[in-house]
């Protein structure tokens, strides 16, 4: 979000005790802490310590998601950095049942 709020899954941020976020451009910004996190779906809002005016919030889905519904994920798979990839959900599984 512009205030730099950013959401990512709890699984990625939940034992650390501090961290950092890089944007593609290179730029770096420290974490300060957890704004929310949300256990049962895997999420964790971040708030950066000082945000870059630049940030621009993206929409997030309210609706609950179904199966089939076209997703973009973004990832870091074997070194390829901000690698974006386009599917379906294929089933829903919530994250205390993994």
């Amino acid at each position: 979000s512009a205030d730099g709020q950013l959401l990512t899954c709890l699984h990625v941020a939940n034992r650390t005790t501090a961290a950092v976020v890089r944007f593609r451009d290179g730029s770096v910004f420290d974490v300060a802490g957890y704004a929310a996190i949300d256990p049962q779906s895997d999420l964790a809002l971040l708030q950066l310590k000082e945000p870059p005016s630049s940030l621009v919030s993206v929409k997030v889905a309210e609706q609950e998601t179904e199966q089939l519904t076209p997703i973009v994920a973004w990832g870091h798979p074997q070194g390829i950095e901000f690698a974006a990839f386009e599917g379906r959900v294929s089933r829903l599984v919530k994250s205390s049942e993994l």
